[in-house]
């Protein structure tokens, strides 16, 4: 376990500028073993950690010795300065800092907050961009109720399919392609959909997208 962070000065700056996520809430997720250590360099550690405000990972750079922190680094910074995050540690970060049952921590408890409650499921999807990298989005949330509570009841649900790729199809941006799709609730492991169902809705939000696109344009340029 990395010693209690402490930030220099380029750290602080850099969180200014690229996290919504206040620094003592980033120092009490380091502090707290709510990041995945994703490698070491030269005695600094690599260590993932979710970022709820902005929806996205982050990877603090930490001295082994005495717990500076260097810098935090967005995922594409990191990718080409060092190497890749995988989507799998991305989920496990994510999972650590929501699904905490330390709930006396100010993380926790804000994340819990904000999140909502058990009568909702969570929505989130990893996009490979056009150039290359690997991102994390969130789609929201949805009522429990609409898969009769039973989370594993999603990718049978017509209903719930249907409204997130309508939420993919916002998501999307040309060039893009959908890696994994996903649910949790607060509590519990995440649900990540079969291959089958993440090009079945891959498609079947472009085709809603190319749709909106085509009825917005004037009716000479639909011929």
């Amino acid at each position: 376990m990395a010693p209690p962070a402490r930030f220099t000065d380029h750290a602080r700056d850099r969180i200014d500028d690229r996290l919504s996520t206040e620094l003592h809430d980033v120092a009490a997720t380091l502090d707290h073993d709510l990041a995945v250590l994703v490698g070491a360099d030269s005695g600094r550690l690599h260590r993932l950690f979710f970022s709820p405000a902005d929806e996205q990972c982050f990877v603090a750079v930490q001295d082994e010795g005495n717990g500076d922190v260097v810098t935090v680094l967005p995922l594409d910074y990191h990718s080409s300065l060092g190497w890749e995050i995988s989507i799998e540690a991305q989920q496990q970060a994510e999972l650590l800092l929501l699904g905490s049952k330390r709930s006396a921590t100010p993380v926790a408890t804000r994340i819990g907050d904000e999140w909502g409650n058990a009568t909702t499921f969570r929505i989130r999807c990893y996009v490979r961009t056009s150039e290359g990298q690997v991102r994390g989005r969130g789609l929201g949330s949805m009522p429990l109720a609409c898969v009769g509570g039973d989370l594993s009841s999603v990718e049978k649900s017509s209903e719930a399919l249907a409204e997130i790729s309508a939420r993919l199809a916002e998501c999307l941006q040309p060039g893009e392609a959908l890696e994994s799709v996903y649910v949790s609730r607060r509590r519990g492991e995440p649900l990540t959909f079969a291959d089958s169902t993440r090009c079945e809705l891959e498609e079947r939000s472009r085709r809603q997208r190319l749709s909106a696109d085509q009825d917005g344009r004037p009716a000479e340029d639909r011929l």
